[in-house]
């Protein structure tokens, strides 16, 4: 009679339970809503093909030790856009999925965000994408379940490159994938570069000083800066702030000012900075690479690039190119993670030509494959130092 009884109460309160009448909740401390603000966004056009037949936009970003959703807090990260007429909301991930699938790196993570025909892009230039942690308490009857973090910043992507592959044909329009290059005066690039070029130009990641440029003659040292330098305002979602004026006595260029303070670049002795030298491949690599840090390693500089210890990069599985001896000490790790992260190729023979010179259309090349495979290059080519 005794195990007849407790089974009957156990049947009673599973049925209130679930019933909603009477609930028994493990008790969680909520996380400060405040800390989980998400940062750094940084956003990437991803063409139309077959894994996103309307074309998307990668968005990558940081959240501070991103808690799991559990008893009665609800965590989830949202994403609204603004296609000119205000931010929406667009989508809402659930923090535990996100955790569990999307966390690339400690404290950062992907989505993907897929162009429908519900949106109605046709002739929009530009959309704006923010993102912001909530927090419903299912169990706050106080007023007060309902939280929200601060915004990200804001990125904003370039639509051109859907439009000229997604929208409607009538006999009025005049846009097609061919213009593109001609409006940014690509009449001296590659034909095998201007696919990639188009999408440097989407991205964001194309500096004015290249604009009417002949893109395949070598690219300068203050070319190459200015390229740089949109790398990282790309990736960080931050505008970068100038040296000095007085840094340099050969060059005032604000460019070279900006990837000087983010310890991009250096002088090259005396107080100079050599503008118009020729960039080579290697520095070109060693140069994306200091970028990339800046972005993704806390607390690294060009100062103590070699005291840095929190991250490092892994290269020790990379196979040598044939010429490793000519690749210079300092470049060596860059070229070789950059190698593995399939950003920067070699010359054909196993062979890298470390000292060859970069053409302008090769360095926006490879700055918009660091762009596009930064999150690559963090997640499996940099490793605790510790």
């Amino acid at each position: 009679m005794k195990r007849k009884t407790i089974k009957i109460i156990a049947v009673f309160l599973a049925v209130f339970m679930f019933s909603g009448i009477f609930q028994i909740m493990p008790v969680y401390a909520a996380a400060d809503i405040k800390t989980l603000a998400p940062y750094q966004l940084t956003a990437a056009n991803i063409r139309p093909g077959d894994a996103f037949a309307g074309g998307a936009v990668k968005l990558t970003f940081k959240i501070n030790s991103l808690p799991r959703s559990s008893g009665s807090l609800i965590y989830n990260v949202i994403i609204e856009y603004d296609l000119g007429g205000g931010f929406t909301l667009v989508g809402m991930l659930d923090v535990n999925e996100l955790i569990d699938y999307f966390q690339i790196s400690k404290d950062t993570y992907v989505t993907y965000f897929e162009w429908t025909d519900a949106d109605n892009i046709y002739g929009v230039t530009t959309a704006k994408f923010r993102t912001a942690t909530v927090l419903q308490d299912i169990a706050d009857k106080s007023g007060g379940r309902n939280k929200m973090s601060d915004y990200s910043n804001v990125v904003t992507v370039n639509l051109a490159v859907f439009q000229t592959q997604t929208q409607p044909h009538t006999q009025t329009q005049t846009q097609s994938a061919t213009s593109e290059p001609k409006a940014y005066n690509w009449s001296k690039a590659s034909d095998w570069a201007l696919d990639e070029l188009s999408s440097a130009v989407a991205d964001n990641l194309y500096p004015e000083k290249l604009v009417a440029a002949d893109l395949t003659k070598p690219i300068t040292r203050m070319e190459f800066a200015a390229a740089a330098v949109k790398l990282y305002e790309a990736m960080s979602g931050e505008t970068a702030s100038p040296a000095p004026y007085d840094t340099f006595s050969d060059t005032r260029d604000a460019d070279v000012l900006k990837a000087y303070s983010l310890g991009i670049t250096n002088g090259t002795g005396g107080g100079k900075f050599s503008p118009d030298d020729i960039l080579t491949r290697e520095q070109a690599a060693a140069m994306l690479m200091r970028t990339f840090k800046k972005v993704y390693w806390n607390g690294w500089t060009l100062a103590n690039d070699a005291a840095y210890a929190e991250y490092k990069l892994r290269t020790y599985e990379t196979n040598k190119f044939a010429d490793d001896k000519d690749i210079s000490d300092y470049a060596k790790e860059s070229v070789y993670a950059m190698f593995g992260a399939e950003i920067i190729k070699g010359v054909g023979g196993n062979l890298f030509a470390p000292k060859d010179t970069a053409t302008r259309e090769q360095a926006l090349l490879i700055s918009k494959r660091t762009y596009e495979n930064a999150a690559n290059l963090w997640k499996d080519w940099t490793v605790s130092g510790k």
